[in-house]
């Protein structure tokens, strides 16, 4: 009878997880999307994305255990989350991070111009190879930051993928404020955490539970062989979900 809350990892469009909405257990389950998805201008700290995490899981009004999903880049808000749910009556049940690494703010350029092309080109399933959009990101990075959008969009745009130019400039903007943000993980969480990893990392030189250890109570790692955006996917999540 608990109730589940995913929070997305970029784009932030919590819609993008309706699949694995469908698998979870719960009897009731809520996505919270990021604020900038929908055009308006995306938080720049995480204490103010915690807080619109906070007030949208006030606002269930639930007496019931909340069990929380975090995927990717909502891993970081976890701390600021929880400090400002212990001032509620909000029940938190169990805590599951999806393929999240703790080290997600600390991306150059040229890594999240990556992950944006490698999020896009599993939305939709482009048949361009990882080395590939590497080496155009590893070439992207010494070009000006005013022109970097635009040669990107075009990019994608040439290799077959059909999106609004608005849409991507929403994307885009969304996905650069929340990653240029300035935090450091202020110290432990008291609680035990799930940690369900990829098999296939996104980002190398990570040790076992994705740099989580130093900042949770007891880690949980349960394997998927999906990668790190299709975890979210009716057939991995049906895998991951009867592990935890």
């Amino acid at each position: 009878n608990n109730i589940a809350v995913i929070l997305p990892g970029m784009p932030g469009f919590a819609n993008f997880y309706t699949e694995m909405a469908n698998c979870l257990p719960e009897g009731i389950v809520y996505g919270i999307h990021m604020v900038g998805f929908d055009g308006s201008d995306a938080l720049n700290s995480i204490e103010e994305i915690a807080a619109h995490y906070c007030n949208n899981i006030q606002a269930m009004n639930s007496t019931q255990e909340i069990n929380i999903y975090a995927h990717s880049y909502s891993g970081v808000v976890l701390y600021e989350l929880l400090e400002l749910l212990k001032k509620t009556t909000t029940k938190i049940g169990s805590i599951v991070l999806l393929d999240s690494y703790a080290s997600s703010l600390n991306g150059t350029k040229k890594d999240n111009a990556y992950f944006l092309c490698s999020l896009i080109k599993e939305q939709y399933e482009l048949k361009i190879s990882k080395k590939k959009i590497f080496k155009f990101c590893y070439k992207l990075q010494d070009q000006p930051e005013s022109d970097m959008m635009n040669t990107l969009y075009k990019y994608l745009m040439k290799n077959g993928v059909k999106i609004d130019y608005k849409v991507f400039v929403r994307v885009y903007n969304l996905q650069k404020t929340s990653m240029e943000i300035k935090y450091k993980n202020p110290g432990v969480m008291d609680v035990d955490v799930v940690l369900v990893k990829s098999k296939n990392p996104l980002m190398e030189d990570e040790d076992s539970c994705l740099g989580w250890e130093p900042y949770f109570r007891k880690i949980k790692i349960i394997e998927s062989d999906a990668n790190h955006f299709n975890i979210i996917k009716t057939h991995y999540a049906k895998q991951w979900i009867k592990l935890l």
